[in-house]
């Protein structure tokens, strides 16, 4: 996988491109689970309150290759806390380049020390998820 900013995204030196999946109901959810257990429900709360209206939840094991497959269009969702600015900034540029929206759980502005980032396949899934999660404590 390689990205540059305003140079697109590729996979083997081919160009890549995010599902553009915008219904929750076809969305493929991927998450990953925080080592700090009170971060660890968390992100259980939100997988819970979602399971219900997506098509399918993966964990992967890896926060970067949730990423990557995002960009590659294979999942649509990658729901995260706590990430590393260095992976946050990696992902970015590849989601995006991709034609993915890069956001917050929250809501709040994104930026490379987001401690609940967002990586969704369009901006019509990002709003429809952010509607869902907002009422999970």
């Amino acid at each position: 996988f390689a990205a540059y900013h305003h140079g697109g995204a590729t996979l083997n030196g081919k160009p890549i491109h995010v599902s553009g999946v915008n219904e929750v109901y076809r969305a493929i959810i991927s998450f990953d689970t925080p080592r700090r257990p009170e971060a660890r429900q968390k992100i259980m709360d939100y997988v819970q309150s979602l399971i219900k209206h997506v098509r399918t939840v993966r964990g992967l094991g890896s926060a970067v290759l949730n990423m990557a497959y995002i960009a590659a269009g294979w999942t649509d969702v990658y729901l995260a806390l706590n990430m590393s600015p260095w992976d946050q900034m990696a992902a970015a540029v590849l989601v995006e380049e991709a034609g993915g929206v890069v956001a917050t759980i929250s809501g709040q502005a994104w930026d490379s020390e987001s401690l609940d980032p967002l990586m969704v396949a369009s901006v019509e899934l990002e709003r429809a998820l952010r509607m869902l999660l907002k009422d999970v404590s």
